[in-house]
């Protein structure tokens, strides 16, 4: 089994990202702390225009708070070169910045020389800005033949990022698994309603839930979908709850291999969510996705998931 993690991306989070340009913040920040956001801003200015995507690094890796006061750095981090804190604490990435360092490493090879980095082409423009960025820490290096390597003193570091910080026991997956699982049946009923409204109450039994009796079922809802004042086709909705910072999803090989049979009659359905409200009316759809997704340069997938078996 084969599971896909695939996230929206315009650009890599890591462009205006460097060294000199967290180190300007950091020590301006250390040097003068409870500066005011504003006047920050304006001394940052004098080397980058990308102050907010600075400032939001620093604070993911915990490097630098805000308070009313203003910017500050914690006095456990003032001790420290800013490269061995970096290092340090990139495992403290979540969302997005954590995404995208785990796309990047899914892209190694092991190879006699260690873990070799094989982007492909139509991503390397992407990856570039995080590629520089792990130069400069040190944590990735070229070696024979142009040939990019991750530095395997910093495994741990890596390995740090690839998986979750928290320890998390069977009991509380378990539950954690059933309120997403309840909270989804609950987004999938706010499609259906949508889709009742714009079909029109005489088409209410036409639309069927689906996954309430067949969870295998590769898609979610049977709809409809109007092709002129006389013709309906039907339709294959797989709906996914998603956050609005990266519209990030899985999608399992059973959903994928769904989408080919069906082609242009399936639709993922992207429902923004934020701690229990359902933005019904943000939705995205996506329809004929197997298709969609590798000419797209707007989404990223990543594999999260492989089934082996022997050979018999």
């Amino acid at each position: 089994m084969s599971e896909f993690l695939i996230y929206k991306t315009n650009q890599s989070l890591f462009k205006g990202i460097s060294l000199k340009s967290l180190s300007f913040l950091y020590n301006l920040v250390l040097n003068r702390p409870y500066l005011s956001i504003p006047e920050l801003k304006r001394r940052f200015s004098e080397i980058s225009l990308l102050f907010e995507d600075n400032l939001a690094f620093l604070k993911a890796v915990r490097l630098l708070k805000i308070s009313p006061k203003g910017a500050f750095v914690p006095k456990s981090f003032t001790d420290s070169s800013l490269i061995i804190l970096l290092t340090k604490n990139l495992i403290y990435l979540k969302g997005s910045y954590q995404a995208e360092i785990r796309a990047f490493l899914s892209k190694t090879v092991p190879t006699n020389f260690g873990l070799e980095f094989r982007v492909d082409d139509q991503l390397v423009s992407f990856f570039a800005p995080l590629r520089n960025f792990l130069i400069e820490l040190k944590l990735i290096a070229y070696g024979e033949g142009k040939r990019l390597f991750l530095n395997s003193t910093y495994k741990e570091v890596f390995y740090g990022i690839q998986r979750s910080r928290a320890a998390t026991s069977p009991r509380i997956l378990l539950e954690a698994a059933k309120r997403n699982l309840l909270f989804g049946l609950k987004v999938e009923e706010e499609v259906i309603k949508d889709e009742i409204t714009n079909l029109g109450t005489g088409f209410k039994n036409q639309v069927v839930h689906v996954s309430l009796n067949d969870s295998e079922a590769g898609y979610d809802i049977k709809s409809l979908k109007k092709i002129n004042h006389e013709k309906y086709e039907n339709t294959y909705l797989e709906v996914k709850a998603v956050s609005l910072n990266d519209w990030s999803f899985f999608w399992t090989k059973n959903e994928k291999q769904c989408s080919k049979i069906l082609g242009a009659s399936y639709c993922i359905v992207l429902v923004p969510c934020d701690k229990g409200f359902i933005d019904i009316k943000a939705k995205k759809e996506i329809w004929n996705p197997s298709n969609y997704f590798p000419r797209s340069k707007d989404w990223v997938s990543e594999v999260t998931a492989e089934r082996y078996s022997l050979k018999k």
